[in-house]
């Protein structure tokens, strides 16, 4: 599944506030949130991983604190990850770049994240 630029924005917006309120501001949200809100979230961020659950107050306060570290997480790495990229290219070392690139890319659960890779991979290809 694919989601807009617009709608990841959103998503994302929604996440950095939910993520930064405590468990008790969490559960009275959980009786109002839209279920779409989480699935996209789970979808580009946990390539859907339909394992976590939101269906009590827990779980969803459980669920967005772990969206919220996953896309800090790979957030993250992929920072770190343009940042050896540059560093390798620059050194025409081309070949060790789109490795970086695809390790990257084997090991991320984040769609978001994985497809800015490839974007990345594309440009040195």
């Amino acid at each position: 599944m694919s989601i807009s630029n617009e709608r990841r924005k959103e998503l994302f917006g929604l996440l950095d506030d939910l993520g930064a309120r405590d468990r008790g501001d969490l559960y009275l949200v959980f009786a109002t949130q839209d279920e779409s809100v989480v699935e996209d979230l789970k979808a580009d961020l946990l390539d859907g991983n339909n394992t976590l659950s939101s269906d009590t107050p827990e779980e969803f306060a459980d669920l967005i604190y772990e969206l919220r570290e996953q896309k800090r997480n790979w957030s993250r790495r992929l920072g770190k990850l343009l940042i050896v990229v540059e560093q390798l290219t620059s050194r025409n070392e081309k070949q060790l770049a789109v490795k970086e690139i695809d390790d990257f890319i084997s090991a991320c659960t984040a769609p978001f994240y994985r497809e800015i890779a490839a974007n990345e991979k594309s440009r040195l290809e």
